[in-house]
């Protein structure tokens, strides 16, 4: 019998998980025949669960736990993003119960896009909890969570999540890559098991999270990102309408040229995508996680193939799969780092260590409140979101600075670093 994504992770087996976009509406056309061609995809033997995203864009969509809970019930695994958008923590709890009652236990634990458009204007943003705080609930929830109850203190039963987070490790400036390294960090603290990147085509970032990581003394499971990018996907990535999302003018060159073969580029997308996920195990990865538009079970069978006999030479595909930013930031100096041992830490400055020190906290929040730096528009608290551009806020491409980014250049020069990005700070009381 094939092992679920929970399994998988915990034996060492390669990982392969493909995500599905739910989309607006119940029972539309195209959700109808993206649930059967999600049923193929599984039946391949190939996939050990099916990822189902939550509101991506920040547009509304049918839940994803309603469509993840149908999968399950055919006896289809499923990964389910869990944003922190949208939701206060009343919200978040009820949602989590429910969930541990219909078996729906693999959790992809994150921020989320921030509100569009949706019936007569915007929504009201709701980031009541950061992806820490998710998951040190979520822990505790485990653990059998402790309540206050008109009767006293109560411990209900445990439940039995497995919570991964996300990291976003194609950023190109020093500020930008070490805050997000750092808010890993966090996220394992406060219990999550694995972590998946975000989208991006660059072996030298790809191979720097593994390097940190085990030089910072954590065994921790990394899935790489593997989105079969068009031509017209990364245009529509470069407007900066998908946070995150990097796509380099080399690259962009590339994809253009491959799209004006007779198969639009498709032979050549998939080709590149099964190169990057030999690579990913090369480098460590325990597994890959797949995504892309229109793809079918046919698909996911030639590139999983390919990837098979490619990993022999993984390391000649890492070197031509680096398609960064030019003079970007890297944490590890030469580009053949990533296939050297961990011998040369080059950057001791960058490492600090994590404080738990309650006594102390009400110092610390009075200094980053002075600071300005909780002045997120997404109420981040650990750090910031994955969706920062060359610095830019999100929200405010080329106009308003990461709050987190900016924090990072004034407490480094000043070697405050751990004020910040040393703590976990609580969400907010909001009966105070």
């Amino acid at each position: 019998m094939k092992k679920d994504f929970r399994q998988a992770i915990i034996d060492g087996t390669f990982a392969i998980t493909y995500e599905m976009v739910p989309g607006r509406g119940a029972a539309e056309e195209f959700q109808l025949k993206e649930i059967e061609e999600v049923k193929r995809i599984y039946a391949t033997g190939l996939v050990h669960a099916i990822s189902v995203a939550d509101n991506p864009g920040g547009h509304p969509a049918i839940l994803a736990d309603v469509v993840a809970a149908e999968l399950v019930s055919e006896g289809i695994p499923a990964l389910l993003h869990f944003t922190c958008k949208d939701r206060n923590r009343n919200q978040i709890l009820a949602q989590l119960y429910a969930m541990q009652r219909s078996g729906l236990q693999n959790l992809l634990v994150m921020t989320g896009d921030y509100i569009g458009q949706v019936w007569q204007g915007s929504a009201r943003p709701v980031f009541d909890l950061d992806p820490i705080h998710m998951l040190q609930l979520i822990s505790e929830m485990n653990d059998g969570l402790e309540v206050t109850t008109f009767r006293g203190t109560k411990k209900e039963l445990p439940t039995s999540f497995y919570a991964g987070a996300v990291v976003s490790p194609f950023k190109w400036t020093e500020a930008e890559t070490m805050a997000q390294y750092y808010k890993l960090e966090k996220k394992i603290a406060a219990g999550a098991k694995f972590a998946i990147s975000q989208i991006g085509y660059d072996a030298r970032k790809m191979a720097e999270i593994p390097r940190y990581l085990k030089k910072r003394g954590y065994d921790f499971p990394l899935l790489a990102n593997i989105y079969v990018m068009s031509a017209g996907a990364a245009r529509y990535m470069r407007t900066g309408k998908v946070p995150g999302c990097y796509v380099s003018d080399e690259l962009m060159q590339v994809l253009d040229q491959e799209s004006r073969s007779d198969d639009n580029g498709k032979a050549a997308y998939l080709k590149r995508a099964a190169k990057t996920i030999a690579v990913a195990r090369g480098l460590g990865y325990a597994g890959a996680h797949i995504g892309g538009l229109n793809l079918k079970a046919e698909d996911i069978v030639n590139m999983l193939s390919m990837s098979d006999d490619y990993y022999n030479d993984w390391q000649r595909f890492a070197e031509e799969l680096c398609f960064g930013q030019a003079d970007g930031f890297y944490l590890f100096d030469a580009a053949d780092d990533m296939l050297s041992p961990l011998d040369n830490w080059s950057r001791d400055s960058h490492l600090i260590s994590l404080i738990d020190d309650k006594e102390g906290f009400r110092e610390n929040y009075e200094f980053i409140k002075k600071r300005g730096i909780l002045a997120c528009p997404k109420d981040q608290r650990n750090g910031p979101c994955g969706g920062s551009l060359d610095e830019w806020c999100e929200l405010y491409l080329e106009s308003r600075r990461c709050v987190y980014i900016k924090a990072y250049h004034q407490l480094k020069a000043s070697g405050e670093l751990e004020k910040v990005f040393g703590w976990i700070h609580p969400p907010i009381d909001w009966g105070i």
